[in-house]
């Protein structure tokens, strides 16, 4: 958890930075799927709630991570860029794919009534509520809650470096509008499933629980309703202890679209005119690309604090600069005997090319040549049958 995100905060390939959130994010299965496993003999109730939240993770990660990596194929399709330090301000021109990003984005972040928050708060509650079982999986549980707002610092980095901003693309390449149809329809369902998975947990959370106590003993796990809630919009949990821990996204829904709508309409009533004007650099000219706040300017800070050397190995953030390792020389024979592809693979891949290219002439487009190939294999395979010793081909 802490080692992936933390790599991911430093990265600036959009593709490298999903990747290393993909590292991260195991880290939350595995901690709520371990802490399930570590939990079985002791805590039926809470063992059961601990790997569901581990296995609700991992779908709702296929689907928030799926659909940020076709955001980031959208940017390099419309773009050719990866770079994150390349491109900005695409939300304009670009929206459909901006509002999809930033669904997948608040998901994986745990930011509610997204569903990354459902399945994250399973994790944290289990994790917290092990209490005298293991100390140690209270701890992890507030490293994981820590990572969270890493996550989201991580990806607040990759929303305002791709789509928010002034329009910029270093590779000049004039953006026409947002991608094809086809596009945009893997990355609308996907975000509508964030969405659907945040507000109505028990949509999923239900079938998981029938496939978690299908593979435990009889009886063992309690009924889905007496520790998961009947409430449809929001979970309600029972630790079999009397402890209770509810979550109701409908409510925070409601409440955001109303905000939202009231907002609007605030704005649409004063009915203030738009003014449009340069930014103001206190009266210095500047070129637009010398003032953008790109994407390494993010963990600037963080690498500072993790600047550090040892034994000479310049670090910056988790990883080291640099590493400068001693020369090695080795005698001429014997680095001749380690040169596997000079006396084993460029000969044999040699000899079958050949091979090959004699055999082909045999394909001379001729039905006629093509049956009497078949003749003579089939007359060959009988000659080998009778050939063979008695009882082998039994």
């Amino acid at each position: 958890i802490f080692v992936g995100t933390m790599s991911a905060l430093t990265q600036d390939d959009s593709k490298r930075l999903m990747s290393f959130h993909v590292i991260g994010q195991i880290g939350y299965m595995f901690l709520g799927i371990g802490l399930g496993v570590f939990l079985l003999p002791v805590n039926p109730p809470l063992a059961t709630i601990a790997l569901i939240s581990g296995i609700f993770h991992l779908l709702n990660h296929t689907m928030y991570k799926s659909c940020l990596f076709l955001n980031a194929g959208s940017i390099l399709y419309q773009t050719g860029a990866r770079d994150l330090n390349k491109v900005g301000g695409l939300m304009r021109l670009m929206p459909f794919t901006a509002v999809t990003a930033i669904i997948a984005s608040l998901s994986i972040a745990g930011i509610p009534p997204f569903s990354g928050f459902a399945s994250k708060l399973l994790i944290f509650e289990s994790s917290i509520m092990s209490e005298v079982s293991s100390p140690l999986f209270i701890i992890l549980g507030l490293v994981a809650i820590f990572i969270s707002a890493v996550t989201l610092a991580s990806f607040l980095k990759f929303l305002n470096s791709a789509f928010l901003g002034k329009l910029y693309t270093e590779s000049g390449v004039n953006i026409h509008g947002d991608v094809p149809l086809t596009m945009k329809i893997p990355q609308g369902v996907l975000a509508f499933l964030c969405i659907l998975f945040g507000v109505v947990p028990l949509l999923p959370v239900r079938i998981i629980y029938h496939a978690v106590s299908s593979i435990l003993p009889a009886n063992y796990s309690p009924a889905a309703g007496s520790i998961l809630g009947g409430m449809l919009p929001g979970l309600s949990l029972n630790f079999g202890q009397g402890k209770f821990g509810a979550w109701n996204p409908l409510w925070i829904l409601i409440a955001i679209i109303v905000l939202f709508a009231l907002g609007y309409l605030i704005s649409r009533a004063g009915k203030a005119p738009i003014r449009k004007a340069e930014t103001w650099y206190g009266g210095r000219e500047h070129a637009a690309e010398d003032v953008r706040y790109v994407s390494h300017s993010f963990y600037n800070p963080f690498k500072r604090i993790f600047a550090f050397t040892i034994a000479g190995v310049k670090f910056e953030g988790l990883y080291p600069k640099a590493i400068y390792l001693p020369k090695i020389t080795m005698p001429r024979t014997l680095k001749a005997l380690f040169d596997l592809d000079r006396w084993l693979y460029y000969p044999f891949t040699s000899g079958f090319v050949k091979l090959s290219r004699r055999f082909s002439r045999v394909h001379v487009g001729i039905p006629q040549v093509y049956i009497l190939w078949i003749i003579i294999g089939v007359i060959a395979a009988i000659l080998v049958f009778f050939a063979l010793p008695v009882g082998v081909g039994k």
